[in-house]
């Protein structure tokens, strides 16, 4: 838009000072002075000088600002280039992320499962090596799940110990 306006410019000024040189001449040779006519040429001689002058700068001015589009554009061209790398790199974490959390709550829900389970089987009274047997867990992670894996009756913001984020005792294990 700015390279237009800047050949548009030159264009107007271009006509504007033919139009000027041309009254100039009109008014200087009706009189037919042989000396207004010298004078005139140098006038005239001078504007046209003027007028490759501007011409020149504007010409100057007009290849700056294509080579100075010309970077931006390419600078433009690498960023994007760069952003849609970034994405495209942030779709596949985003992908791996939710492949990962959903494994891990399906791992969550199955121990939960599994301590349902062990508590139901302890309130029925059989002992921890009887439940060890039926569910084919050693002992030792039975005990395990029964102190880390917060009970499915209980809210799971209270863990094992008793203990809630802040510290505060859980009422349900008093």
């Amino acid at each position: 838009m700015e390279v237009k306006f800047w050949v548009i410019s030159q264009l107007a000024i271009d006509v504007a000072l033919l139009g000027v040189i041309v009254m100039l001449l009109r008014a200087r040779f009706a009189k037919n002075n042989p000396t207004e006519r010298g004078e005139v040429q140098e006038e005239v001689s001078s504007l046209i000088q003027e007028l490759n002058n501007l011409g020149g700068v504007l010409e100057r001015n007009l290849e700056e600002k294509k080579r100075l589009t010309d970077t931006i554009v390419g600078e433009l061209d690498k960023r994007l280039e760069q952003a849609e790398e970034i994405a495209e790199r942030l779709g596949t974490l985003l992908e791996a992320y939710k492949t990962q959390h959903q494994q891990n709550q399906a791992r969550q829900r199955a121990m939960m499962e599994t301590r349902k389970t062990i508590e139901t089987l302890l309130a029925e009274g059989l002992s921890k090596e009887q439940i060890s047997k039926r569910l084919s867990l050693p002992v030792g992670e039975l005990d395990l799940i029964l102190k880390l894996q917060p009970s499915p009756s209980t809210s799971s913001a209270w863990p094992a110990d008793g203990q809630g984020a802040l510290g505060q005792d859980n009422p349900n294990l008093s």
